[in-house]
This record gives structure tokens, C-alpha cells and sequence, in this order.
């Protein structure tokens, strides 16, 4: 049996078999390539069946043998040829090995998927502010806006998570400790994350993002291979994979991946609209000999240099928070939808409702619709809440108290007399405002110090 390896990154790696499996030791080729394979660094190897031509009993039991062993390294089957399909078929054993209709069903089943990006580096920049009054009330940036139960910037690590992203550099120049405040409670198998600031370039100017990556290269992680970069601006699923596989197959400068709805003409106008940037790691040399006195734009250096720009949709969503209809909507999506990275942060104990540890809901409370409450969250007998709606971490609703289609933010206290349609509630803000308005600020009595957050990655305050 012959083989030929095509790396698809450092992780995974697709190898196609051709000719007999005949003998016993037919399947010598891949055992020999997946230990090869397995010392490199690479997690995952899809198998290429289609140009196998002839298979006996042995060279089946070859093949399952090697499978089955302990490896550490996953492998998937696709696009199998009829003579193999019909020795599976024969000793049933179609159920048992991970077998794939064709090679992107491979790569995206779960054994793949978080191993694509797993030697990728990402840049998770959170410099927008909140996005609307109530928002900016409690919290500073748009990565730390509370999101059924979790800030908006650690969703978006746990979908890195997904793709096996290992280092993840945030951006920020506010709401620092705040941000190093959450990172002990996010899921251990999120990404290790490293909080870099900030700062000011030339005369005191700010520092636009290609200085910051080039002072990300130079002093801190060196950006070796290609990189994304991706605002934490919204939410979704985008297949940042398939994203990286296009890149790569360009072999482009840039590439700006965006969810399918967004239109091409508009992200070559205006490359922030991009979802997610992927970088090659040749800009850098572009963006050294351009440093200067002068805040660099990114969009007029690369047209001017004529780098290779392209723009990807992929499959998946991307929700953007820059308004309280976009964070309404999101909501409604995530109480309503099966989607993993709008998952609310609790148990759901009915359909419809999700509680969180610590969360009470009055049978006596008039619910219709789902809703959300977050841990330690109450909602008292004689409330109304028709949903889509969610109460965040600690907040009261009294008695009295109606609520409709009403996202209420951590440790909010909703006074008998509050009568909301379509608004988002914060500690002591309404957007939009809704008549009367009882609330009442009681800060949260939790908080993890600096110091703890930084031993638990490394990084400097």
C-alpha cells in the first residue's frame, strides 16, 4: 500500500492510501507515517480510503489493528472505495470505526475540529467600549458585558476552545482587572490567556492595532506562523478552520473571514467589519518599515503595498453587541436556539427556563416565555416576566415588578413599581428608559485579586 501525507497545519494531517490491502502488514505504511507523524506534534490523521482497490480478510485485520492501538493520535476514515465498504459491510464493522462520507465531514467532526488551530495564536481584541448606557453603567468594555451568565470575552475564548487554541493574547486598556478577575472561573480547558495593555506610540498618540501586533511580535509571543486576530465584539460559531484552510490555500496577506450574510464590497471597504483577520506573518516586515511618527493604517498600508487581501465566508453566525436591539436579539436567539457558544450558564429545569446555582423562581412569579436567571438570582411570588427574557447573577425582582422581552444586568434590584417593555436594566441605568424605575445599586460582594488571576497565567499587571 501506498501513501502520500498533505499537512493541513502542525495538528492534523490528511494521508491517501492507495492500492491492495492484502496482507496483514498492508497497513505497515500508515503505522509507520502515524508514528512519524505523532513525534512532529500532529493529533489527528484522516485516512483517504477512496483509491484503495483490492482488500482481503488480512488486510482488514491489518487495518483494525493499527486503528485500535493505543496512539493518542485520533484517526477518520472517508470516502471509502466498494471493495473496503464491502469488507466492513461483512464483518459489520461500519459502526465501530469513525467513518466519514467525505474529507470535510472528517475534518469537522469533533476529534478534528479541536485539533485544527491548535499551534494557532490568537489575538482577542477587547477595546470596545460597552456598547449602550446600561451596559456601560456596569461594565467597561463589550468583552466584559454579562452575557447569560458569563462576560461576552470568555464565550468567545470557549469557542476558540473548540478549535484547540492553546494561547490567546488579550487587548485591552480598560477594565483590566476586571478582565484578569474572570479568568479563574472560565472552564479549565479554555485557551491560557496573557492580558497585554495598551499603550501610547510616537507623541503620545495611541497605538493603533498593527503596532500593537508588532509590539506583540517583538515582546511577547513571537507571531511566527500565521495568526487571527478577532474582535470581542459580538458573539457566534464562525469555522475559524475552514477560515485558516482558505488562508492557507491563498497563501494570502490577509484574509477577512465573515459570516456568509456579510457582503464582500462592504468588508474591502472597511476591513473592521471582518468577523475574524487572519494574518501572515510576512506583514510584519510590511508593518516594521512603516513605523514612524504617524499612526499606521492598516487598510491604506496594505493597498498601498498591493498585499494579498481576500475576503472568506464561512459557515456558522456572528452576532454583533453595538446595539441594545443587537443584544436583545442575541437573547432571544440563545433562550429560543440550540446554539454552544450562546449557551446560558446554568441548568435548563423546564423547557424554556435555564436557573443557574443558587437561582430561585417563585411558582407564585407569573412566567410565560423562557428566561434566564443567573446564579443567586430571585425572582419573588407576585412578579411578571414574559420573556425572551434574563435576570443576570444576584439581581432581585420584587413583587409587583412586570417585565417584558427585559434583559436585567448582575446585582440589579427591580423595585415592585417597574414597568419595562424591550429594555435592558443595569444597577442604576435603563436603556432603553422605561417609566417608572425603581432600581437600586448593591455592588457584588465577590471579587478575585489581581495578583491570583496573574499567577494563573503568567502575565504582568
Amino acid at each position: 500500500m501506498l501513501l502520500n501525507i498533505e499537512p493541513r497545519n502542525e495538528a492534523t494531517a490528511v494521508a491517501r492510501l492507495s492500492g491492495a490491502l492484502t496482507h496483514v502488514d498492508s497497513a505497515d505504511a500508515i503505522l509507520r507515517a502515524a508514528h512519524a507523524l505523532q513525534s512532529g506534534g500532529c493529533r489527528a490523521l484522516a485516512l483517504d480510503c477512496s483509491r484503495i482497490n483490492k482488500v482481503n480478510a488480512a488486510g482488514l485485520s491489518g487495518l483494525v489493528d493499527v486503528l485500535s492501538q493505543p496512539w493518542g493520535l485520533e484517526f477518520a476514515l472517508f470516502d471509502i472505495s466498494q471493495p473496503l465498504q464491502s469488507r466492513l459491510s461483512r464483518y459489520a464493522l461500519e459502526a465501530v470505526l469513525p467513518i466519514f462520507s467525505d474529507e470535510a465531514a472528517a475534518l469537522g467532526c469533533p476529534a478534528f475540529l479541536t485539533n485544527r488551530l491548535a499551534h494557532t495564536r490568537v489575538i482577542l481584541d477587547c477595546m470596545d467600549p460597552a456598547p449602550f448606557e446600561a451596559a456601560r453603567a456596569q461594565f467597561e468594555t463589550t468583552a466584559l458585558t454579562d452575557f447569560l451568565g458569563k462576560p461576552v470575552f470568555a464565550r468567545s475564548l470557549e469557542q476558540l476552545a473548540h478549535f484547540g487554541v492553546r494561547e490567546v493574547l488579550l487587548r485591552s486598556d480598560r477594565g483590566r482587572s476586571a478582565l484578569l478577575g474572570h479568568v479563574p472561573q472560565i472552564a479549565a480547558n479554555c485557551p491560557s490567556v496573557f492580558l497585554c495593555g495598551q499603550t501610547t506610540g510616537p507623541a503620545d498618540r495611541p497605538q493603533g492595532l498593527a503596532e500593537f501586533i508588532y509590539r506583540v511580535d517583538q515582546e511577547h509571543m513571537q507571531l511566527r506562523g500565521d495568526f487571527i486576530v478577532q474582535r470581542s465584539n459580538g458573539l457566534g460559531d464562525l469555522d475559524l478552520a475552514r477560515a485558516m484552510d482558505a488562508h492557507q490555500s491563498a497563501d494570502a496577506d490577509l484574509t477577512l473571514a465573515t459570516d456568509a450574510g456579510t457582503p464582500a464590497k462592504a468588508v474591502y471597504a472597511d476591513i473592521g467589519r471582518a468577523d475574524a483577520m487572519i494574518f501572515s506573518p510576512r506583514l510584519m516586515g510590511l508593518i516594521a518599515d512603516n513605523l514612524g511618527t504617524e499612526a499606521i493604517n492598516l487598510q491604506t498600508l496594505l493597498r498601498s503595498e498591493q498585499a494579498q487581501i481576500q475576503h472568506v465566508p464561512v459557515a456558522g453566525n456572528w452576532h454583533r453587541l453595538d446595539t441594545i436591539e443587537d443584544y436583545q436579539m442575541l437573547v432571544r436567539t440563545a433562550l429560543t436556539k440550540e446554539l454552544a457558544p450562546l449557551k446560558p450558564a446554568g441548568e435548563c429545569v423546564a423547557p424554556g427556563q435555564w436557573l443557574a446555582e443558587g437561582a430561585t423562581l417563585s411558582h407564585r412569579a407569573k412566567i410565560s416565555g423562557p428566561i434566564y436567571l443567573g446564579r443567586g438570582a430571585r425572582v419573588e411570588p407576585g412578579a411578571r416576566i414574559e420573556g425572551p427574557a434574563s435576570i443576570g447573577a444576584g439581581s432581585v425582582v420584587r413583587k409587583g415588578a412586570r417585565l417584558t422581552a427585559c434583559a436585567v444586568f448582575p446585582d440589579s434590584d427591580i423595585g415592585a413599581d417597574v414597568r419595562a417593555t424591550g429594555a435592558v436594566l443595569a444597577a442604576d441605568s435603563c436603556s432603553p428608559s422605561s417609566t417608572p424605575v425603581d432600581l437600586e445599586y448593591r455592588p457584588s460582594a465577590t471579587s478575585v485579586p489581581i495578583e491570583t488571576a496573574i499567577r494563573r497565567f503568567g502575565a504582568t499587571a
